[in-house]
């Protein structure tokens, strides 16, 4: 056996590779789909703060979008319709950045972005479950941490250098008037990470055998009470990031009066520190189980909500410094320990479905709780930061509430008893 190629000893070996590609190549377009690019883009179509708020909200909820997975869970082998489908989505994310070029009526051009996005984010997130499941049964049951952290990693690190790169030039276009070519050019960038990302999917290899039951994942969530469990999780945790998160961004400029280079250096130390010790996260899991690991890095998140609860102008340097390190170091492990809890308890051939409903119920509650929180922010901002007769900043409050949820997380996974090897193994076959 030592003398044999790799590829005979690990048949799979390369497919691993490809996918760990093919996701920072995935991210990569992400990263042209969110934040100031696509602002750039809508800014420059000449809609309003508020027209892009509503758009980026929804894209917030493309994940609800999952849920359709179950009409196509069974459909086998992935590899023969999703790389296909995949690129469609990508050619619409392309289109956005060639719409300003369009000579078409500013309605007319609002009208398409909105439909070429919100499409493309569809199509995304109705393939992520199968995508999932594809790479899942490409890496071993107990190499699963190990591997997710070195994807991570490369996305992470690609990710930060493609950001500046991009950045770079969009911004020496703006300094020479020329940002008409810079959205063409950004939008052949999209087009040909595309066609990279699609010719990756189509040399995976895909594991014969396996049996996708949309049916037997849906019966999983009714008579197994573990999966419902596995959901509330998921929803717990999408509750205590959504009801914090989105408003620190206002409260690091506004009440704490951090520069934006600051702030950018806080964004590049949490990612690299994430980076840093995703691998150790994902050893830690392979060896002690993602429900271990996540009762840590959840753990470690409750200690970074409370550094935002303590977290005023006087300390708010320090406080967010840790806040970020913090973060970083507990997503370095919540991240793929999410999707891999879910297959410690979950038979492989029905996690897509599971996968499905928990992405859908988190997605969803998520927005719900930034809608909510936004009227218990605007409340306590109109009575002058006042709280229970208390001077406080809303952000504090709404970190005290994300630590209460956190807490409660850990509860929950602490009632999930530790998988056995039996749990773990598929049972499609028996059925």
């Amino acid at each position: 056996m030592r003398n044999l190629p790799n590829r005979l000893r690990d048949p799979f070996a390369r497919g691993r590779a490809l996918f760990i590609i093919e996701a920072a190549l995935e991210y990569f377009i992400s990263i042209l789909l969110t934040d100031a690019f696509l602002a750039s883009v809508t800014t420059r179509l000449g809609m309003s703060s508020a027209t892009t708020g509503v758009l980026s909200s929804f894209v917030s909820l493309g994940c609800v979008f999952q849920l359709a997975n179950i009409l196509v869970a069974d459909r086998r082998p992935v590899r023969r319709w999703l790389p296909w489908v995949s690129i469609f989505a990508s050619c619409l994310y392309a289109l956005l950045y060639f719409l300003p070029g369009f000579a078409l009526e500013d309605g007319l051009r609002t009208g398409l972005f909105a439909v070429f996005l919100l499409t493309g984010r569809f199509i995304a997130n109705l393939l992520a479950p199968s995508k999932i499941a594809w790479q899942m049964n490409l890496v071993a049951q107990h190499e699963r941490g190990v591997y997710t952290a070195n994807k991570e990693i490369v996305s992470l690190i690609g990710g930060t250098a493609f950001t500046f790169a991009a950045s770079a030039f969009l911004d020496r276009c703006r300094e020479r008037g020329d940002v008409s070519l810079a959205f063409p050019v950004l939008g052949g960038v999209i087009l040909l990470l595309a066609v990279l990302n699609t010719a990756t999917l189509l040399m995976t290899p895909e594991p014969a055998g396996e049996t996708l039951s949309r049916r037997g994942g849906l019966a999983e969530l009714k008579r197994n009470p573990v999966a419902r469990r596995l959901i509330l999780v998921s929803v717990l945790s999408s509750l205590a990031e959504y009801v914090t998160v989105p408003f620190l961004g206002v409260y690091k400029i506004r009440e704490l009066g951090f520069s934006m280079t600051f702030i950018s250096l806080l964004t590049l130390g949490q990612s690299l520190f994430r980076a840093l010790v995703s691998r150790r996260m994902g050893r830690f899991a392979d060896k002690m189980g993602f429900r271990n690991m996540l009762m840590l890095c959840y753990g470690v998140e409750a200690a970074a909500f409370l550094c935002v609860a303590f977290a005023v102008p006087q300390n708010g340097k320090i406080m967010f410094v840790l806040f970020s390190l913090l973060h970083g170091l507990a997503y370095a492990g919540i991240n793929s320990g999410s999707i891999n809890l879910l297959y410690d308890y979950i038979p492989r051939g029905k996690c897509p479905a599971v996968l499905a409903v928990k992405a859908t119920a988190a997605g969803l509650c998520g927005f719900l709780a930034t809608v909510a929180a936004s009227r218990f922010v605007d409340h306590i901002e109109n009575a002058g930061n006042m709280l229970l007769g208390m001077h406080v900043y809303a952000q504090q409050a709404a970190a005290c509430i994300s630590v209460f949820v956190v807490l409660t997380l850990i509860w929950v996974l602490k009632t999930l008893n530790p998988p056995a090897a039996s749990d773990i193994i598929s049972t499609d076959s028996k059925e």
